[in-house]
């Protein structure tokens, strides 16, 4: 009696019925399968999503005026045209519009050709306070106006107003951030477009680009150069709350899935260093096939806390060949 009283008195409810969101939701996940649903929506959908295919860059119209149909616009959807159609394009400053220092981030950064290089530039790698990255964004924005100034005092205008003048010498500072990063490149990126900039002024724009490109960063960017099958996987390492579904799916085509605790300590190298003694196929990655590079153990820099999400980044990321062994470090 007393029990049911104390629970009436501190019933924040007033005594009315609440909903156990938890146990809802918990319900509605085994009466409704996430794969049910998404299977069921499909087939509501019906051909409202039409067929898949690649743009492959073709123009609409034939020159005679007819169109093309979807086939002679698209190509097959595959990994391999995938890839390729990635590679088509220049990653760097793509789907960027307008100049600023964030926009020129994506272009003038260093572009790495091997590991090594990477690892030499690891010190970008950094998750610094907010108030500071924004300074130094706002700092190589005030570059870019002085040097945009400088361009409009210094060269004949190309366009009436001032606004598309300056836009029109904004696209060009970020063409010339994707060629070779010299004083001699930068003016003859200009030239090609009617424009004659001095040395000195020439020089102010690469002194900005190496600014920009030594701004840090939580990530690397990389593009994948050709189509990676399942048959050379040696093993998924992966957080301990990924999907069932995609570590059954991983399994069905006999990979080997390794876990780690998605929260905590990254545990110590190991099972991932075993697979990097499987080589790579002949003619893919090395010519007659190279074995990854197997890592020392407690290198700084490999390991540290673990993003709940499985998300790693420069300070709290899990390097891939670390997996479930005895342990932490």
């Amino acid at each position: 009696m007393l029990e049911h009283a104390y629970k009436m008195l501190t019933d924040t409810n007033a005594g009315k019925q609440a909903m156990d969101v938890e146990a809802t939701r918990e319900a509605i996940r085994q009466e409704a399968p996430a794969e049910d649903v998404k299977n069921w929506v499909y087939d509501q959908l019906g051909n409202v999503l039409g067929q898949k295919g690649i743009r492959n860059g073709k123009d609409r119209f034939t020159p005679a005026g007819i169109k093309r149909s979807f086939a002679q616009l698209h190509n097959s959807y595959t990994l391999e045209n995938l890839v390729a159609a990635m590679n088509a394009q220049n990653a760097r400053g793509q789907d960027t519009w307008g100049l600023s220092a964030s926009t020129l981030m994506s272009t003038a950064t260093a572009e790495y050709q091997n590991l090594d290089e990477v690892r030499a530039d690891k010190g970008r790698l950094q998750q610094m306070p907010e108030e500071e990255y924004k300074a130094l964004l706002e700092k190589a924005d005030d570059q870019i106006s002085d040097i945009l100034d400088k361009l409009r005092r210094e060269t004949t205008p190309h366009a009436d107003n001032s606004f598309e003048e300056r836009e029109i010498l904004g696209g060009i500072l970020m063409q010339a951030a994707q060629g070779k990063q010299t004083a001699a490149a930068i003016g003859k990126a200009f030239a090609k477009e009617g424009y004659t900039i001095g040395k000195d002024t020439a020089q102010m724009i690469l002194n900005l680009y190496k600014n920009v490109a030594a701004i840090p960063t939580g990530y690397f960017e990389a593009k994948p150069q050709r189509a990676v099958g399942f048959d050379e996987v040696r093993a998924a390492i992966l957080p301990d709350n990924t999907s069932s579904t995609l570590i059954d799916s991983l399994k069905e085509t006999g990979i080997d899935v390794k876990l780690y605790k998605s929260r905590g300590r990254c545990p110590a190298h190991g099972p991932a260093e075993q697979g990097a003694e499987r080589p790579f196929p002949a003619g893919r990655a090395g010519g007659t096939g190279r074995a990854e590079e197997r890592p020392a153990a407690g290198k700084p820099g490999h390991c540290g806390q673990q993003r709940g999400d499985g998300d790693a980044g420069p300070d709290d990321g899990c390097d891939p060949r670390c997996a479930d062994q005895p342990g932490f470090h």
